[in-house]
């Protein structure tokens, strides 16, 4: 074989070779590029929204306490603002369950979103404005603080 036809198919080779890879890395990008979609169109809201309801669920627990905590220095005016705070957090919870729910996909994450819901449900009437400390608060505002 001349010198020649063996540069020509080294060249050759090396050309395919190259081909080969700008085509699998079109490829590979076109992929990643749909997972980082993904990611942001799809995972990023649902991402946001469960922060969202982890936030509001603190926010419940806080304003419970505030509630008992004027309820037993017998501030009614504050007890009553954080038990209203308390709903607001509880109303925008419920809101966020039924913005979340559409976009979950399988049936193992709606079982949870079910049950995060049905945890809830179980913890509200233990809350104001039916809680025994607001009703404490009721009960004692005739009566001298501590």
């Amino acid at each position: 074989m001349k010198v020649s036809t063996k540069l020509y198919v080294a060249i050759g080779s090396l050309a395919a070779t190259g081909l080969l890879v700008a085509i699998s890395g079109s490829i590979n990008l076109g992929i990643v590029g749909n997972e980082l979609n993904e990611s942001i169109l799809v995972t990023a809201p649902k991402m946001d929204m469960v922060d969202s309801i982890r936030a509001r669920g603190w926010e419940m627990l806080a304003t419970m306490r505030a509630v008992y905590v004027f309820s037993v220095l017998n501030d009614q005016a504050k007890a009553e603002k954080s038990a209203q705070e308390w709903q607001a957090a509880d109303k925008r919870m419920h809101e966020l369950f039924g913005e979340l729910r559409p976009l979950l996909v399988t049936d193992q994450v709606k079982a949870l979103l079910a049950k995060i819901e049905g945890a809830t449900a179980e913890y509200e009437p233990d809350l104001p404005p039916s809680t025994v400390f607001y009703k404490l608060l009721k009960r004692q505002s005739q009566e001298p603080p501590y």
